[in-house]
């Protein structure tokens, strides 16, 4: 079956949705969250501010759904970033039910080999002690890594959690952190990260997690020349935490929505925007494609900046330049897929069940994200391999259970979910889907549209005739046994892959092989009683990201201070009144909602203004 991409309106959800007013201060085009982050700041700011969000439901990728009788999220959960920026207190997100989770051990990263397993804590003793009963070598290692990253990551936090002038960023540099760190953020941006952490004689399978969580979420391998300032994500991580709020990564959008809402602003889903309208060399209205139109005193654009200044901003004279760079930038396709599922077992390798329980403790085994990391010349093999349409052999995995650390995640009771999912056959979707449960897409014709599942939908296994789960845990609605939800998101796996993204196998392929390192991997999979699938097809075709791809600020922090790419690390464009946040500026992808707080100063200091009201 081929879904394909469809360009009709979405009808407005109901409580999300709201009448399209005739003007606003500032219109936001993209309801994610960082689009909310601006538009929560601009309406505190006392400005008119209308969000326009083209899905049923605001939030974006940061959402968290309905899907397999239960919630899931639609990318990763754990939280850094965010955290360490100051907005969850100066938008006093808690007063609109935003709670944070913390997650310690922070992560925990193992190979497909023998490698030995990392567990890194919040505490540097703790992650230290830890490496010095498996790896002594590997702990001086770390420490020596740590003397100098540390001071370095506290200065990245610094002047990221701001806007990126150059007086702002020297400023930064000089006052906070009196200029420690500085030679690093001028040395390692130069360099890989393979050359970076091989400097202070990390392992081979410390540089493979570090490049799993760093680098290779950009969708470069671990050798690539400017890798190296991902390095500084392990001091980060010891600086800041990591944290999941309850209910899903999903309550941020919908505690900045509230925001945003409570001080006057307006959310409108179901809007799909064609254009952007400039009169006089200045953004005056947008409209939408079923022939609405909204006037505005400025117009801030949180979604892939190529729809706006290629497609929506053609023929515009002062916009031609820009433009033509633009279109010649070479398209990027998506590249990471997730599998959901319920499971009534929780899968734990083998590494890291043979770890001592002082090392770490067995009732901590599954709060934390799980990295599962092929070698570093794996990783560079798959990043020449991934621009061909190879998925990564052997993958990247994060894996993590978040309805262990939160109960608010575990699944529900639901009728006719009680038994084992039966896994595809090889070389083709599975068949029988219940209403609103879905297909897998089959590959989309070259040039054309993709299909995939719809949210809260996706391929279920057909329940088998006989045999019964394998589960090991008590207690709950499912037979008897408690439910969990599992996530399994994958990388490298990209969107023209070789063949398509037809079979149902591919996916059911990832939860094998995870299996496969497990104890009791059989027992793993009999355990699975619903499962969906997300490829970059479905991510194109549910988020209307051009070819699956998530955009991120290409540039680290040198960058910035030096204003490359000026739209995107100084949220401004050639239109007056017209502006840029998201993902594809200045500081970057992930749950941060920094990109969102900039441009609403940037567009509050073009009023006059000088500063955020906090």
């Amino acid at each position: 079956m081929t879904a394909e991409l469809s360009t009709a309106v979405r009808p407005l959800a109901t409580p999300g949705s709201a009448e399209l007013p005739a003007h606003a201060d500032v219109v936001v085009i993209g309801g994610g969250h960082n689009g909310l982050a601006c538009a929560a700041y601009l309406a505190r700011a006392g400005r008119s501010v209308v969000v326009l969000e083209a899905r049923e439901t605001a939030g974006g990728c940061a959402s968290t759904v309905d899907a397999l009788g239960t919630r899931v999220n639609v990318c990763n959960c754990d939280h850094t970033m965010i955290r360490a920026s100051g907005i969850v207190e100066e938008l006093d997100l808690a007063s609109y039910g935003l709670r944070y989770l913390d997650v310690d051990p922070l992560v925990i990263g193992v190979g497909w080999g023998d490698e030995p397993v990392f567990v890194q804590w919040r505490s540097i003793e703790r992650t230290v002690d830890g490496l010095a009963r498996i790896d002594p070598a590997a702990a001086t290692a770390y420490r020596r890594y740590l003397e100098v990253a540390i001071p370095a990551a506290k200065l990245v936090l610094a002047v990221q959690g701001g806007r990126p002038t150059t007086p702002s960023i020297v400023a930064t540099v000089v006052a906070q952190q009196r200029l420690r760190g500085s030679r690093v953020l001028l040395d390692w941006p130069r360099r890989s990260l393979v050359d970076v952490l091989t400097s202070f004689g990390l392992p081979p399978w410390m540089i493979a997690s570090t490049h799993t969580v760093g680098p290779a979420v950009w969708g470069l391998g671990p050798d690539a020349p400017g890798t190296g300032l991902g390095a500084l994500g392990l001091a980060i991580r010891h600086l800041v935490g990591v944290g999941r709020p309850v209910g899903g990564s999903g309550a941020v959008p919908a505690a900045l929505e509230a925001c945003a809402r409570a001080h006057g602003g307006q959310v409108v889903t179901g809007a799909r925007v064609s254009g952007v309208d400039i009169v006089s060399g200045r953004a005056r209205a947008v409209r939408l494609v079923d022939g609405r139109r909204i006037t505005a005193g400025a117009v801030v654009n949180a979604t892939d900046p190529h729809t706006l200044l290629v497609d929506w901003l053609a023929g515009v004279p002062a916009t031609r330049r820009l433009r033509k760079r633009w279109v010649e930038r070479p398209a990027a396709d998506g590249y990471e897929s997730k599998v959901d599922a319920v499971v009534t077992a929780l899968p734990t390798p083998r590494a890291v069940l043979e770890l001592p329980e002082d090392v770490l403790p067995a009732a901590l085994r599954h709060v934390p994200t799980t990295i599962v990391s092929p070698t570093p010349e794996q990783q560079i093999a798959a990043a020449a391999a991934l621009p061909t349409g190879l998925v990564s052999d052997p993958p990247m995995f994060f894996l993590n259970i978040p309805s262990v650390l939160d109960e608010t995640m575990r699944p529900s009771p639901a009728e006719g979910r009680g038994m084992m999912a039966e896994p595809p056959a090889s070389g083709g979707s599975s068949g029988g889907m219940a209403e609103g449960r879905g297909m897998m897409a089959e590959p989309p014709a070259s040039g054309g549209s993709s299909g995939g599942m719809a949210e809260g939908r996706g391929m279920m296994a057909e329940p088998p005739a006989s045999g019964g789960p394998s589960a090991d845990l008590a207690g709950g609605p499912w037979g008897g046994t408690a439910a969990h939800v599992l996530s399994l998101e994958v990388l490298w796996t990209p969107w023209a892959r070789r063949g398509g993204w037809g079979d149902a196998a591919v996916p059911w392929g990832w939860l094998e092989r995870y299996a496969s390192i497990c104890g009791d991997g059989p027992g793993v999979l009999a355990s699975v009683r619903d499962w969906r699938a997300m490829t970059p097809p479905d991510y194109e075709r549910e988020f209307f990201l051009r070819r699956g791809y998530v955009p991120s600020f290409p540039d680290g922090v040198m960058a910035a201070l030096l204003g490359r790419h000026r739209e995107l690390s100084r949220y401004r464009t050639p239109i007056a009144g017209l502006y840029l946040t998201g993902g594809a500026t200045f500081p970057g992808a992930g749950v941060w909602g920094a990109s969102g707080r900039n441009a609403a100063a940037t567009v509050l200091a073009s009023a006059g203004r000088t500063r955020l009201p906090l």
